[in-house]
C-alpha cells in the first residue's frame, strides 16, 4: 500500500505530468495548456483542465494550402477558400470536404445570395456554383485581372466583386461590368454592404508614395465617392452594427463611422487587422497577424481572445456567436 500510494504521489508532480486533455497529448494544440499553468496540474480536476482551453479550438482542413476567405449560409452550410485553388465544405460538424475548383490559383473571397448561389473570387475568373459541389466560370472585365480579392452582393441580382485595380457589378446572368474609378490605381481588400445603396469597398491608393495617407473607402449611396480615413494604412474589411459601420486594417487600426464620420478606435493590436464579421446582437470579431483576435461590444474598447496560433490569421465569419470560424495561413481553421 505504502509503494503503491509513493508511486501515485510521483506520478501528480509536474516533472510525470505529460499535460494531456481528455485523452490528447500536449503536443495537440486542442490540449496545451498556458506554461503559466504547469505548476498546477497537481490538484487541478479534468473539469478545470477543460476550463482552462483556449475559446478558439482547431479543427482538421486536411490541407496545409494558406486560406484566405469564408462564408456560410447557415451553421450547417459553410465555405472555406484560398491558395492552390482550395475550396472546403462543412455541415458545421467539425469535418471538411474539398471540393474541385477547377484551379491551381489563389481563391480569396466567397460569397453567396443563398446555399445555391454562390460566387468565389480568383485570378482570371469568377467561380460560380449552385451549391452541389460543381465550379463554373464567369469571365468579368479585363479578364479579372485585379478584380480577385472580394466579393459581395444584396441578391442575386445585385453581386460585387473588388479588386486592386477597382469593383465589377453583376445583375446575375453571368456577365460582369466595369464601374468608374474612384482613381487611378486605388485598390480594394474587400466589399461589404448594408444594402443596394449603401456598398462599401474598403481598401487604399496603391499610387501615393510609403508614409502619405491612403486608407479609405469607396462608397455607394446612389452614386460612388471616395472616403478618405486620414490613415497611412490600407483598410482591409468592414462590418455592421447598430453603432455604425466598423473598418479594420494594416497595423493593427480600426475606424468607426457612427454617422457623424470615421474616427479611429484603440485596438490595442500591433499586428495587421485582415479581416471583421459581427454577431447579429452588435459583438464583434477582428482577426489578424500572429493568430491575433479581439473583439468588442462595439462600445469603443477591444479586448483580445487568446487563440492557439503563432500564424495569420485571414477571415472571419460566424452563424451566430456559438459558431464562428477564422481561418489562416497552413490550412489552420479555428472555431469559437
Amino acid at each position: 500500500m505504502r509503494k503503491s500510494g509513493l508511486l501515485l504521489a510521483l506520478c501528480l508532480l509536474p516533472a510525470c505530468n505529460d499535460r494531456s486533455i481528455d485523452g490528447h497529448p500536449g503536443s495537440d494544440m486542442t490540449g496545451t495548456l498556458p506554461d503559466s499553468g504547469a505548476s498546477d496540474l497537481a490538484g487541478a480536476s479534468s473539469f478545470d483542465l477543460a476550463a482552462q482551453r483556449p475559446l478558439w479550438q482547431p479543427e482538421p482542413s486536411g490541407t496545409k494550402q494558406d486560406l484566405l476567405g469564408i462564408w456560410g449560409s447557415s451553421a450547417n452550410d459553410i465555405y472555406v477558400v484560398g491558395r492552390g485553388g482550395t475550396i472546403l465544405h462543412s455541415h458545421g460538424e467539425g469535418q471538411w470536404t474539398a471540393q474541385d475548383s477547377g484551379t491551381m490559383g489563389t481563391i480569396s473571397a466567397i460569397w453567396g445570395s443563398s446555399a445555391t448561389d454562390l460566387y468565389a473570387v480568383t485570378t482570371g475568373f469568377v467561380l460560380r456554383s449552385n451549391g452541389d459541389g460543381h465550379w463554373r466560370t464567369e469571365t468579368p472585365p479585363n479578364g479579372n485581372q485585379g478584380l480577385d480579392w472580394g466579393v459581395w452582393g444584396t441578391s442575386a441580382t445585385d453581386v460585387y466583386i473588388c479588386g486592386i485595380f477597382g469593383v465589377a457589378h453583376s445583375t446575375g446572368d453571368g456577365t460582369w461590368t466595369l464601374l468608374p474609378p474612384s482613381k487611378d490605381n486605388r485598390g480594394y481588400f474587400s466589399i461589404n454592404g448594408r444594402g443596394p445603396n449603401d456598398i462599401w469597398a474598403v481598401g487604399g491608393d496603391g499610387q501615393t508614395k510609403i508614409g502619405q495617407l491612403i486608407g479609405g473607402a469607396y462608397h455607394f449611396t446612389g452614386s460612388w465617392s471616395w472616403i478618405a480615413f486620414g490613415s497611412t494604412q490600407n483598410m482591409k474589411s468592414i462590418a455592421f452594427t447598430q453603432k455604425g459601420a466598423f473598418v479594420v486594417g494594416n497595423g493593427g487600426q480600426i475606424w468607426l463611422d457612427d454617422g457623424v464620420g470615421f474616427q479611429q478606435q484603440s485596438s490595442s493590436q500591433p499586428n495587421d487587422l485582415n479581416s471583421v464579421w459581427a454577431a447579429s446582437d452588435g459583438t464583434l470579431f477582428a482577426v489578424g497577424g500572429s493568430g491575433t483576435v479581439t473583439t468588442s461590444s462595439g462600445n469603443g474598447s477591444w479586448a483580445p481572445e487568446p487563440t492557439p496560433s503563432a500564424l495569420p490569421l485571414n477571415g472571419v465569419w460566424g452563424a451566430n456567436k456559438s459558431a464562428i470560424y477564422a481561418v489562416g495561413y497552413a490550412g489552420e481553421i479555428l472555431r469559437r
